[in-house]
């Protein structure tokens, strides 16, 4: 738990951006299409890497402040990149998703997958069987929300909407097994 919840805190702060960022906010500069997906991008990476790791470190002791500050270097290093524009255009306005975004949201896909597997591999002494459950179905509607994010054309599209959607459903999964 300790490590899923220092990952999601950045999670939080980059999603964060990502709003702000949003076309019609005006609120950040360089905001718009390819920043607020790039944006996107980051969180879930950061995301997946939490609940990847999780399961791995489940049997180890893991400091909190190493681990937030870990998943800290992570997720600011990923906002830089994507501010100095050194991560690959996302989104182009009309056009819609780039090859480089859909290739990031199935590398995501595959490492949710993966993590299915860790978690599922976990002893009942390590996770609930319940929380079991609940992380691998989290998981699984995270590899979902990306792919519907993988076919969107424009940001307010019904594909979009979709992702979001299920989002907020994986996320409410987390927040049942942690809770």
């Amino acid at each position: 738990l300790a490590v899923l919840a220092c990952g999601f805190f950045w999670v939080g702060v980059i999603d964060f951006v990502h709003m702000l960022s949003y076309r019609g906010m005006n609120l950040i500069p360089l905001g718009g299409g390819n920043t607020s997906t790039a944006t996107w991008l980051a969180a879930r990476v950061v995301q997946v890497a939490a609940m990847v790791l999780a399961p791995l470190l489940a049997r180890r002791a893991v400091r909190f402040w190493q681990a937030f500050l870990a998943f800290g270097a992570l997720a600011l290093a990923l906002l830089v990149a994507i501010f100095a524009g050194i991560v690959p255009t996302t989104y182009v306005e009309g056009s819609g998703v780039t090859p480089f975004k859909r290739g990031v949201e199935f590398a995501i896909v595959a490492f949710a997958l993966a993590a299915i597997v860790a978690v599922s591999r976990l002893r009942p002494d390590v996770l609930h069987p319940n929380d079991r459950q609940l992380l691998a179905w989290s998981l699984g509607f995270l590899a979902l929300s990306e792919l519907a994010f993988s076919a969107f054309r424009d940001v307010f599209d019904s594909m979009s909407l979709l992702g979001h959607l299920l989002k907020i459903w994986s996320f409410w999964l987390i927040f049942e097994a942690a809770v």
